[in-house]
C-alpha cells in the first residue's frame, strides 16, 4: 500500500515538473515569437520610410516631366527650364503658413520669436515639432488685420514634405479647426503663375456656366477636373500675390 501511495506521489510529482517544463518552453517560444514580431514592425518602419523617399523621388520625377512637356521649344528654353528646375529643389526645402497670427513688435527678434513659438503651438497637438536650426520670414506687405504668409526654410524637402503631409491629413479629417492656420510647399514663381491662371481659368468656366468643376492637385500640379471633392474657390495652394519677404 505504502509502494502505491509512493508510486503514485512519484508519478504526480513527475506529472508536474513536466507541466513546468511545457510552460516554460512555451513561455520561451512566445518570447521568441514577440522577438520576431518587434523585428517586423522595425522592418515595416524601414519599409515605409524607404517608400516615402520612394514616392518623393516620383514626383520630383514628374515635376521635372511636367515642366518639360509644358515647353514648346525644349531647346531654346532649356538654361530657363535648368533654372527652374534648380528652383524648384529650393523651394522643396520650404513651407509657406498662412493665417499665423502676426507679432505688432517693430523688434524683428521679438517677431521671429512670436512666429516660432505660435507655429510650434499649432503643430504640436499632431506630433510635429520645429527643428532648432531653420529659417523664416513674413512675405509681402503688412496689412492692417491680416497676417501676411510666413516662409519657413527647413533643411530638407523630406522634413517639409512631412509636415505638410501630417498637417494637412488631420486638417482633411477634421482634427484641425476649419479656422485654424494652412500650410502648404514652397512654390516658384512659375508654379505660383500656373496656379494663378489655373484658379482664373476655373473663374471664367463658371460665369460661362460651368458649375460641377473644381480644382484638384496631382503632385503639387493644379488641374481643373469634374466634381468628386476636388478644391472649388479659395484654398492653401493659391498663390499669394506678394512674394518679397520683409
Amino acid at each position: 500500500m505504502i509502494f502505491i501511495t509512493l508510486s503514485l506521489r512519484f508519478a504526480v510529482l513527475r506529472l508536474i515538473c513536466l507541466c513546468k517544463a511545457m510552460n516554460l518552453s512555451q513561455n520561451s517560444k512566445l518570447a521568441e515569437l514577440l522577438s520576431s514580431i518587434d523585428f517586423l514592425k522595425s522592418q515595416l518602419v524601414d519599409i515605409r520610410s524607404e517608400n516615402t523617399t520612394l514616392r518623393n523621388e516620383i514626383a520630383t520625377l514628374n515635376n521635372k516631366i511636367q515642366v518639360l512637356e509644358n515647353s514648346t521649344d525644349g531647346s531654346s528654353n532649356m538654361p530657363q527650364l535648368i533654372q527652374e528646375l534648380a528652383n524648384r529643389e529650393i523651394c522643396a526645402c520650404n513651407i509657406i503658413v498662412h493665417g499665423l497670427q502676426e507679432s505688432s513688435s517693430n523688434d524683428p527678434t521679438v517677431r521671429i520669436a512670436s512666429d516660432i513659438k505660435l507655429l510650434g503651438d499649432n503643430i504640436h497637438p499632431f506630433n510635429l515639432s520645429l527643428p532648432q536650426d531653420l529659417k523664416l520670414f513674413r512675405l509681402g506687405r503688412k496689412i492692417s488685420g491680416k497676417p501676411r504668409p510666413l516662409k519657413v526654410v527647413l533643411q530638407s524637402k523630406e522634413m517639409a514634405l512631412n509636415l505638410v503631409s501630417v498637417f494637412n491629413s488631420h486638417k482633411r479629417t477634421q482634427s484641425v479647426p476649419a479656422n485654424s492656420i494652412s500650410i502648404s510647399r514652397g512654390r516658384t514663381l512659375l508654379e505660383h503663375q500656373e496656379i494663378r491662371r489655373v484658379y482664373t481659368e476655373l473663374e471664367n468656366r463658371k460665369k460661362n456656366g460651368e458649375h460641377n468643376i473644381s480644382i484638384k492637385y496631382r503632385n503639387g500640379i493644379p488641374l481643373i477636373v469634374p466634381n468628386s471633392g476636388g478644391v472649388s474657390g479659395s484654398h492653401s495652394n493659391h498663390p499669394s500675390s506678394s512674394l518679397s519677404k520683409n
